[in-house]
């Protein structure tokens, strides 16, 4: 099957007319053609197929338009080339230095950049997945990092959200917040979890920090969208310890009561599809992110796809 999967020429994307055009926010993990090339190289372990999705990056590093977030941006297209280093460790003297070109072209645009003339601090546009990714591909850089962590740590909120974006915040005050995992406290949570190591100077910080949002999502994250890893319920109980209020959102998420919910509430009210017409996407559709789920659940500290899983 996966031999089947690589065989076809690579998906016809828009990613090289972008670069042509310059007027596109399509790379990273949501650009089909440079995630083909990067599952190939992964797939076939094959040096040539491992330059395919190096080239394609070298081109992503020539559009100044592209972003630093993680669905569309540079900090996404970072997991890629990770992936392809974790999974065909053959290809780290190829792939290293396109990883570093890159994290300099985060770095010089400004590690926590701005997703439509705002700067978010969130796991899929903001600073909090800049960070992690960077770190994570290049660890010396935590150094460079370590105030931009600090800032966003001091702007956790009183009830251990984070505001959606920097303009929301005033002090300790905040327009209200969203707790889901592309806003608020359980992408930053998911984002600390992983971060301790590499800061030891704030590791006080970052577990008072987690502590705190933890309790966030415990009591505001049992939400009405569609459950998924993105989206409200299912992606909120993986942020959360082991054991009963990580089961209790993970039961309130299961195929049996989603469909009794949905059935004994009017239509439009309660877990509304927000998967953007991609009902195969494990970020924000149901089916797949129960699957991934289902697979990590038992973990004490389980991870996110396409996110921290690598």
């Amino acid at each position: 099957m996966e031999r089947r999967y690589i065989a076809p020429s690579p998906p016809t994307d828009t990613l090289l007319s972008v670069v042509e055009t310059k007027g596109s926010h399509r790379c990273s993990i949501s650009d089909e053609r440079l995630a083909f090339e990067a599952v190939r190289a992964v797939i076939s372990k094959d040096l040539a197929h491992v330059g395919k999705p190096l080239a394609t990056v070298r081109l992503v590093l020539t559009v100044e338009e592209y972003p630093n977030e993680n669905l569309y941006g540079r900090a996404g297209t970072l997991y890629l080339l990770r992936m392809v280093r974790h999974w065909a460790p053959e290809s780290i003297s190829l792939v290293n230095p396109v990883i570093s070109e890159l994290c300099d072209r985060i770095l010089a645009a400004a590690p926590a950049g701005k997703w439509h003339g705002r700067r978010y601090l969130g796991a899929v546009h903001g600073d909090s997945g800049i960070i992690i990714r960077l770190v994570m591909a290049t660890p010396e850089l935590a150094t460079r990092l370590r105030p931009i962590l600090d800032r966003l740590l001091d702007m956790q909120l009183p009830d251990g959200n984070w505001p959606s974006a920097e303009s929301n915040y005033s002090g300790s005050t905040a327009m209200p917040g969203l707790v889901q995992f592309c806003h608020g406290a359980p992408g930053v949570v998911e984002s600390l979890l992983s971060l301790p190591p590499h800061f030891p100077e704030l590791w006080g910080k970052i577990d008072g920090a987690i502590d705190k949002g933890r309790e966030c999502i415990r009591s505001q994250g049992m939400l009405l969208k569609e459950p998924s890893l993105c989206h409200r319920l299912v992606g909120n109980a993986l942020t959360l310890p082991p054991g009963s209020k990580r089961n209790y959102f993970l039961a309130f998420a299961t195929p049996e009561n989603v469909a009794n919910v949905r059935m004994s509430n009017p239509p439009g009210t309660i877990f509304v599809r927000a998967d953007y017409g991609r009902s195969y996407s494990t970020l924000t559709s149901y089916a797949p992110a129960a699957m991934w789920v289902w697979m990590v659940w038992r973990e004490n500290q389980p991870t996110i796809f396409c996110y921290d899983d690598i």
